[in-house]
């Protein structure tokens, strides 16, 4: 069924810029189209879009060289056209916009013809391009979206398009340190606060709220379903098992700040630069305290949670570690965890997040050109064992007529328990 909805025909058309955006031809007739490929979007990696295009050169426009039309200095907009029945005309959809990188030259008895790589926006935070020159720190208590804006402003970007209802701040002191990789950087930001950061189709940086381990509670673009003779878009799924972000052993550690008298001071808190907190009585200099006492030692303190198949609430767990072997998940020295408890609930935390398995979805479908990383869909498709909401990660899309996209989903399917039982 799927050769009646594909578009019979779709046009591509390629704009070339300059770095400052500026306008400088129009390349859509000397695309080669049997070379056209698929678009690529894995927002998994560091250059998430990225696509491949072929130019006839036997003008000899495009050969690469400094200041020359094809140089790694320019940009491209990538866009398909689909024919509207009812009245003829072309509708045109951004694919994305690129940087021209790793340009290629062939010449040989049957080709003249210049291959163009071209990688999205990222690829100016990522390698050589995205080194921090300086160490950069997040002070403590500052939005999320701003320290985003703030970071990658600094590599000159100043188109982003964050979602409204992004509240979340900094817990503390976070500092990068000289040559660390920008891109890195930003998508650590936004693990913090539970979204996800990408660059879309028309350039802008995308940061999105998104919670892996509660995607029932979203609203779905598009419902897949095979159980069903009116779905014509569902051609088939592969259902993988991911346990790379599974766990069943979780160590904390953390910090005592302990008196003159031996006793572990309430107040003291760890400077998350790495020094003593002088807010908690404790010199930063020399721990001795500023009111004349005795000096300051730091103890540490940890927690190790186990699932353990003999101890409740793990009894008859298929995570336990007597079933499983144990897969540990390791955050020493917290500087928010300045007790047991603190560890401990740290340790639940994790265990909330992590105690699971993850499935990694591809979806098989005709081109549906309008779905996008981020978009959450339903699946019913029983035979495959996919079930629920799913979150695109990415996806292969075609250039040419009558070839299937590729959705790359994710779920995670996490263990539901009374987290304050134990």
């Amino acid at each position: 069924m799927m050769s009646s909805f594909l578009p019979k025909t779709v046009w591509i058309k390629i704009e070339l810029y300059d770095s400052q955006m500026n306008f400088i031809a129009d390349y859509s007739e000397q695309l080669i189209e049997k070379d056209l490929n698929h678009l690529e979007m894995d927002t998994t990696k560091d250059v998430q879009r990225s696509v491949k295009l072929t130019l006839n050169n036997i003008t000899g426009d495009f050969i690469f060289n400094a200041g020359a039309n094809i140089w790694i200095d320019k940009r491209i907009k990538l866009w398909l056209g689909l024919t509207i029945p009812s009245t003829g005309q072309i509708e045109w959809i951004q694919l994305g916009l690129f940087a021209l990188t790793a340009p290629i030259n062939y010449h040989d008895e049957k080709d003249l013809k210049c291959e163009i790589t071209a990688s999205d926006k990222a690829f100016y935070l990522t390698n050589n391009r995205g080194r921090l020159t300086t160490q950069t720190t997040i002070t403590q208590g500052t939005p999320l979206t701003t320290a985003i804006q703030t970071l990658a402003g600094n590599f000159g970007e100043t188109m982003f398009n964050f979602d409204p209802d992004i509240t979340f701040t900094i817990p503390s002191d976070t500092t990068f340190d000289i040559g660390t990789n920008a891109w890195k950087a930003l998508n650590d930001l936004a693990a913090l606060g539970q979204c996800q950061i990408w660059y879309d189709r028309l350039g802008y940086l995308r940061l999105k709220a998104i919670n892996l381990n509660d995607l029932a509670s979203y609203s779905t673009v598009w419902s897949f379903d095979s159980t069903t003779t009116t779905d014509y878009f569902f051609i088939g799924a592969k259902r993988t098992f991911d346990e790379s972000q599974l766990y069943n052993q979780y160590y904390t550690s953390g910090y005592l700040i302990i008196s003159p008298s031996g006793g572990i001071n309430p107040s003291g808190g760890i400077n998350p630069s790495g020094g003593v907190n002088p807010s908690g009585g404790v010199s930063p200099s020399g721990g001795i305290s500023p009111s004349g006492g005795g000096s300051y030692t730091i103890g540490v303190v940890y927690d190790i949670l186990t699932i353990d198949d003999t101890v409740a609430p793990w009894i008859g767990s298929p995570y336990s570690v007597q079933k499983l072997g144990y897969l540990t998940k390791i955050n020493q020295n917290d500087v928010t965890c300045l007790s047991w408890s603190d560890c401990h609930n740290k340790n639940k935390w994790f265990c909330q997040q992590y105690l699971g398995f993850s499935e990694d979805i591809e979806l098989y479908c005709p081109p549906l050109y309008i779905l996008e990383a981020g978009d959450i869909v339903s699946i019913n498709d029983p035979l495959s064992g996919c079930s629920g909401n799913y979150y695109i990660y990415g996806y292969t899309l075609p250039l040419v007529p009558k070839e299937k996209e590729t959705l790359k989903l994710k779920k995670l399917n996490l263990v539901d328990l009374d987290w304050n039982s134990f």
